[in-house]
């Protein structure tokens, strides 16, 4: 089977996946709606529909990936094409090989893959020019390495609230009003948890631009790199309420003011961005250095 015909099988798998899970969802409301269950009512609905959505694109779309990844890798003579293939439909992030729910051996593997396609990349890419540009989005993978255990762990409380609250389940309450009076907090927390950890995934917005001309976070105002005094990648503080964590940070500071970006879901380590934009910032000086010999 060619690089293409792979690609191809993958699309028509996950769109197959995706239509189940939706007639599946369907299906559930409408028993919901029909007979006498826990889940019942509009609360119930919501949950329903934020388990199994949640379901899909923090467990099923992630295994799927991960299976269709070491099948598709593993007898392939032509491993260079079908990694740039499937970087280039989103399937995997170039610079960064971590799969959700891999274990070591497949950890390994999938290492071991990765290596072998870009040895094949490179060989052939290696009198070519730099790339014009870089465009970085959110790894979903890590995104769901970090927030999966969370966010569903704080959306079992939404369960234990519907329970609390049934008619079905009074002898619940018997727990103290302490225990009821918490519940409906920790649902709160696990509906906002659960509901950001889906929209990062779903979000394929330009988190970083890279190109010879200069640099650009997110939507905001692209900046030459003459125009960048210095940049610094390192682990930053982040304060959340009353709380500091660290986090992998671009620091970038242009004429007076500092632009930051958390590159905790980026598909790059650290010292691998800091090669990158001092490589491209250099390759705009050497540039310049040669149009002014030649006038």
């Amino acid at each position: 089977m060619q690089p293409n015909d792979k690609i191809t099988k993958w699309k028509r798998q996950n769109k197959l996946i995706l239509t189940g899970m939706i007639l599946f969802t369907f299906a559930i409301i409408l028993l919901q709606l029909s007979f006498t269950s826990t889940l019942k009512g509009p609360f119930g609905i919501l949950i329903t529909f934020i388990l199994l959505v949640g379901s899909y694109v923090l467990v099923i779309y992630p295994k799927h990936k991960l299976r269709w990844f070491l099948w598709a890798f593993k007898n392939e003579s032509n491993k260079g094409e079908l990694f740039q293939l499937a970087v280039d439909q989103k399937i995997i992030h170039e610079h960064n090989n971590s799969f959700a729910f891999a274990n070591s051996e497949e950890k390994e593997l999938i290492k071991k893959y990765y290596a072998l396609a870009k040895d094949e990349t490179l060989s052939t890419q290696k009198n070519n020019e730099m790339e014009e540009e870089l465009l970085f989005y959110n790894d979903k993978s890590k995104i769901i390495d970090y927030s999966f255990y969370v966010s569903i762990s704080f959306t079992l409380f939404m369960i234990f609230l519907l329970l609390g609250l049934s008619k079905e389940f009074e002898g619940f309450n018997t727990f103290g009003n302490i225990i009821i009076g918490l519940i409906p907090l920790f649902a709160i927390f696990g509906t906002l948890g659960l509901v950001n950890t889906i929209r990062n995934v779903f979000d394929n917005s330009i988190k970083l631009k890279i190109n010879k001309q200069g640099i650009q976070i997110k939507k905001n105002h692209f900046h030459l790199w003459n125009d960048i005094r210095h940049f610094e990648v390192k682990e930053s503080s982040i304060r959340t309420g009353k709380s500091t964590r660290y986090v992998p940070m671009l620091h970038l500071k242009i004429r007076g003011i500092e632009e930051r970006l958390d590159i905790s879901y980026l598909p790059v380590s650290m010292n691998e961005l800091k090669d990158l934009i001092t490589e491209y910032k250099m390759k705009e000086g050497k540039e310049k250095s040669l149009e002014q010999l030649e006038n």
